[in-house]
């Protein structure tokens, strides 16, 4: 496996930033990140299909974990007509000057366990943000149920990466055994 990068190439913050900074966009634009996203996780799934086809197939998983909160996200958007104007204030991620496809293969080609970090930082920003949507009346609480469900499939998705990660390693670790033996 290639990946290597601990941050994403072209931004300065952390991870932690990163994820506030997108989450701080337009739900539209969130959206269209997660489909970015999802689209180079499944790019990544079939260069590893012949070599490794676990990876290969967890990938796939994880992909679609990304576009259930993708589809969800769209949800919000086409619920709330006027998102672009109350929940994000940009339209773009502050502190990053390339496009959003950019920035998603950018965060897609991070080592897994940063990908996971990652994730779950967006999960538990959605998380908060829920419980903050919830007392809202109206349509506060749709809003708030919606993220909630982002959230799942997000930490679904990390959980995954986790334990591909951890799988990989473990791997691979046994085959360095095998071959010094």
């Amino acid at each position: 496996m290639s990946k290597h990068p601990v941050f994403v190439d072209g931004y300065a913050g952390t991870n932690e930033d990163l994820a506030k900074d997108i989450c701080n966009m337009s739900y539209y634009r969130i959206k269209e990140f997660m489909k970015k996203f999802a689209n180079d996780i499944i790019d990544q799934s079939m260069d590893e299909a012949a070599g490794h086809p676990k990876l290969s197939q967890n990938l796939e998983i994880i992909a679609r974990e990304l576009l259930s909160t993708e589809t969800t996200i769209g949800y919000i958007f086409n619920s709330d007509p006027h998102s672009l104007t109350k929940q994000g204030k940009s339209y773009y991620v502050e502190g990053y000057s390339d496009s959003l496809d950019q920035l998603a293969i950018s965060v897609g080609n991070m080592s897994y366990d940063m990908v996971a970090d990652f994730i779950g930082n967006i999960a538990d920003y959605f998380k908060i943000k829920a419980q903050t949507l919830e007392k809202k009346p109206l349509i506060g609480f749709e809003i708030s149920s919606d993220l909630s469900s982002a959230a799942i499939s997000l930490t679904n998705a990390q959980e995954l990466i986790n334990n591909t990660w951890n799988n990989y390693c473990k791997d691979q670790t046994e085959k360095i055994d095998r071959t010094t033996k």
